[in-house]
């Protein structure tokens, strides 16, 4: 917690990785873990402390996706977290580590700019 990292064990081709996080998300999770009633090495765990299955998941997605009104899905967090940080000037290369890519093209294709930064990209020389 105190580094702000988190391991991320087996996550998408069973890859582990080294996930970077916030202050503020610090803050966050520091609220939840007070709030558990148990005691689980996972950070996200079920009723009975286990940790989520990828059906919870997928259900928890669904249910935030009705809410929103769109379609919203982890892959598309890992997207939008890419793309912003393409948008906020950082190197590829530095986005490729975080996103744990060994080949640069695979972070090339979450890097394209959103509509809204064309639009400003636009904007700025027209």
């Amino acid at each position: 917690m105190d580094e702000e990292l988190i391991t991320v064990w087996k996550g998408k081709g069973m890859k582990s990785r080294i996930v970077p996080f916030s202050a503020e998300c610090t803050e966050r999770l520091k609220v939840y873990l007070a709030s558990r009633q148990d005691d689980s090495p996972y950070l996200f765990v079920n009723k009975y402390g286990k940790p989520l299955s990828v059906q919870a998941l997928r259900r928890y997605f669904r249910d935030i996706s009705r809410r929103l009104g769109f379609r919203v899905w982890p892959h598309l967090l890992r997207h939008t977290f890419a793309t912003h940080l393409a948008e906020k000037g950082m190197e590829l290369e530095k986005i490729q580590t975080l996103l744990g890519h060994k080949d640069i093209r695979s972070t090339e294709i979450y890097t394209k700019p959103s509509a809204r930064a064309r639009k400003d990209m636009y904007d700025r020389y027209s």
